[in-house]
Order: structure tokens, then sequence, then C-alpha cells
């Protein structure tokens, strides 16, 4: 069996699939997986360390507002799909998956053109223009939750895959070690997503020493992204592959924007959430139900200050029964076995090819 993945730019698009990949080769350990992304995305390092061929091709990112790279991006469509053609000829995979990336728009016009079957996976409550611009195209759409944006007669609810390295068990007092951190204080993990949250940075650094007088701190910064420098109960990563689930284990709270692939870890682990969405994006609305199921507490980019945001970390840091409220409220919004559901369904349509 071979199953070519489409995903990238973001890291949104691509841990869910990798869990999805990990289960394929554990049904069938001769199954072929390859992936197309981004040339300078976050996720050749995610998938070259799960040992999936990884190629890059040529993708534009379609601005909801006006901007002349607009012209240049349908340009650099236009030459994904055909280099997206050539490559499938080339690797000819039985089923395309993609998750919500623009880069799976020019790879899902050339699987079909060719005839090979497309499964996509939404995970936003709002659909991704790249899903909009596929679910014509596609044999399958799976879903996070229910929702009425897609024909019935596609859609399956599967919930969110969580990748396998959050099954393992981590000892909190080696990985406090590990950190130079003590047992003594509570930790705080602030997490941009795969390509990083300048304002969060700036965020964390221009409170660091309020921050550091309530808990200790492990920032992900992501890569090219300015990190304040290491000092006594703060420690900053670029970006971190093998290490985030060991830090999530640890956590007492989290701080983040609202990408659904890492909200589902945060589910997966029951962990505290405050969410600071992207204005003016989908992750407002994403961050607008969990808060209404309780299931996160959610801060507003544009009317945030310091101030709140202290005020807010110190609130739940003091607060158990709250803390244990929102996780598991979190945890419940996204069941397991997501990863089983979606690849029995990627491997129903590689055997009906």
């Amino acid at each position: 069996m071979k199953i070519l993945f489409a995903g990238g730019g973001t890291l949104g698009s691509v841990t869910p699939m990798l869990a999805v990949a990990d289960r394929l080769r554990q049904l069938n350990p001769e199954t072929k997986l390859y992936w197309l992304g981004t040339k300078n995305g976050p996720e050749r390092t995610f998938v070259t360390e799960a040992k999936i061929l990884f190629k890059a091709i040529p993708c534009g990112k379609w601005r909801r507002y006006w901007s002349w790279q607009n012209f240049i991006d349908l340009l650099k469509l236009d030459i994904g799909c055909l280099v997206a053609l050539y490559l499938l000829i080339s690797l000819r995979p039985q089923v395309v998956v993609s998750a919500g990336s623009f880069v799976g728009v020019p790879v899902g016009w050339a699987a079909w053109v060719l005839g090979i079957p497309i499964l996509i996976h939404q995970q936003d409550i709002i659909p991704s223009l790249s899903n909009k611009l596929l679910q014509g195209l596609a044999r399958k759409i799976t879903s996070v939750w229910p929702n009425n944006y897609f024909p019935p007669n596609k859609l399956v609810v599967t919930g969110n895959p969580v990748r396998p390295d959050f099954l393992y068990e981590y000892k909190k007092e080696k990985v406090l070690n590990e950190l130079g951190f003590s047992s003594d204080k509570p930790i705080l993990l602030v997490v941009g997503g795969g390509t990083g949250a300048a304002f969060l940075n700036h965020l964390v650094a221009d409170n660091l020493s309020e921050l550091l007088k309530c808990c200790q701190i492990i920032q992900i910064a992501g890569e090219n992204k300015d990190c304040a420098s290491k000092t006594n109960g703060f420690r900053s990563f670029t970006l971190v592959t093998k290490e985030i689930p060991k830090f999530l284990k640890v956590a007492d709270l989290v701080v983040t924007r609202a990408g659904m692939g890492f909200l589902s870890e945060l589910g997966y682990l029951a962990k505290p959430t405050i969410i600071i969405p992207i204005p003016q994006s989908h992750q407002e609305a994403n961050a607008k139900f969990l808060e209404s199921q309780q299931a996160a507490v959610v801060l507003s980019q544009n009317i945030l200050t310091a101030e709140s945001f202290i005020s807010a970390i110190k609130n739940l840091l003091t607060d158990a029964k709250l803390r244990e409220r929102l996780g598991v409220n979190l945890k419940k919004l996204f069941p397991p076995g997501a990863d089983v559901k979606i690849a029995e369904i990627i491997k129903q349509l590689a055997n009906n090819m």
C-alpha cells in the first residue's frame, strides 16, 4: 500500500496526520509513505524524523485581503500542480491525504486528474479554504466534530488523531532535572505553534520577572523567532519535536494559540489551557467553541494587558479544582481512536482502487 500525505507551512496540518501515518504502518508494516510539503515550513523536520520520504513543492497562500503577492502565489499554485502531477505519476500512491494545508490544493487537484482517491481531514470549526476547494474532489471527508459544511454522504466524524509519542510515560523528576527546574514550583508551558508566535514570545519576555515569582516556564518560541536568554526557572527553545510530549506531561498550565492539532494533544492529556487565538482568524471560532464548553480560558489578544495576562495565570495556578475541571472538559471533546478510524478509511479507499 502506498499513501501520500500533503501538508505543511504550519504544524497544524501535520501532527495529526503523522499519527495516522504511524497507525497505517502498524496495520501494514509494508506500507510505503510519502509526504509533499513546503520548502521552508517546520514540517520537514517532523516528517523526516518519522522516516517518511519528504519532498517540497511550490505552493501559494491565498490572502483574503488585497495583496499583490496573491498574483505571484497563483503562479506558484500552477507550478505546484505541475510538480505534484509529476511526483504523483512517479510515486503512484493509492490514496492522497490532506488536513487543510494550502499545499494540499495542488496535490489534490493533481490526484483528481490522475484518478487517485483523495481524503481530506477537517480540524477547525470553520473549514479551511483549501478543504473547501477540495471537497468536491474528495472521496471521503473526515472531521473532528459534526458540521454542516460538507456533503453528508462523504463526511465521517472521527475526532482528531494524536501522535503516539503522547502515549509514553515520562518521569516528572527526570524531566525537571533535564530542565534544571525544581519540584516546588508549578510549570507553565508557552507554545506559539510550529512557526512560533512573536506576540506570545514578547508577552513572556516583557513579564518574565513577574511570572517567575509564581512559576517556572518552558517556552517554545518557534523557528527564527526571538528567544529570551536562559535564566533560572526559564528555558526557551526554538522548535522541539520529540521533547514536546514530555514537556506537556510535566506542565501544570499551558498557554497557546488555538490550532486544533495542538489542542487535541492538550485534550488527550487533559491539560488546563489558556488560549490566545490569532486575531481575526479561524482560531477565534475554535477558541469560542472551547470556551463555551468550559474547556479553556480564552484571552483576546486585542485587549490583553500584561496585568490581565499575569492575573489569569496566577488565578489558575492557585485554583487546582478549576485546572482539573478545564482539563477534564477539554479531554471530553477529543476522544481517543481517531487515528484508527482515519487509517481504516484510507485502507478501504486504497483497496477499492
